[in-house]
C-alpha cells in the first residue's frame, strides 16, 4: 500500500491547489483537482487531496467526477487513509456525478487533510475535484 500526496507538487503534472485565506466567521471552500492519469490510485492505496490546517472544522467533503474512469475501481473519502467520514465504495464510473457528501463535522486540532482511498480496482483515468466545506474554529481565528 503507497501513499501519495496530490497537494504539495510531488507529482509530476499535477497541480497544486491555491491557499484560500478564509474571512472571520464565514464557510470557505477548499478544493483541488486530483488527476489519477497522473498518479493511479491501487486499491489500499491512500492519496492526499486537500491540506487542512489546525484549528479548521469540516462540515463535508464531495469528488465531482470530471473524467469517468471505467475500471471499476472505488474511492472512500475521510480525514485519515482508510477513513469513510465522509463517502465509502464510491465510484468515479459516469463524469458529473457527485461523490460522497456525507455530513460529518470533523474538527482538526492538528495540521491534517483529506484523503481518498483506493477501494475494489485501481484509478488509472479518473479526475476528480474535491470540495471542502469549512469554517475557522472561534478561538484559533
Amino acid at each position: 500500500m503507497a501513499s501519495y500526496d496530490f497537494t504539495n507538487g510531488s507529482i509530476d503534472g499535477q497541480m497544486v491547489p491555491r491557499k484560500t485565506t478564509p474571512e472571520e466567521n464565514t464557510v470557505f471552500v477548499r478544493r483541488n483537482i486530483v488527476d489519477f492519469s497522473k498518479q493511479n490510485l491501487a486499491s489500499g492505496d491512500d492519496a492526499k487531496a486537500l491540506d487542512i490546517e489546525e484549528g479548521l472544522i469540516v462540515k463535508t467533503v464531495i469528488a465531482r467526477v470530471i473524467t469517468a474512469d471505467s475500471g471499476g475501481g472505488t474511492i472512500a473519502i475521510g480525514d485519515s487513509a482508510g477513513d469513510t467520514s465522509w463517502g465509502s465504495a464510491a465510484a468515479p464510473s459516469t463524469a458529473g456525478d457527485v461523490l460522497g457528501g456525507t455530513v460529518d463535522y470533523t474538527y482538526f486540532d492538528s495540521d491534517g487533510g483529506v484523503y481518498l482511498t483506493g477501494g475494489t480496482a485501481t484509478l488509472t483515468a479518473a479526475k476528480v475535484e474535491v470540495l471542502a466545506e469549512c469554517v475557522r474554529a472561534l478561538d484559533k481565528i
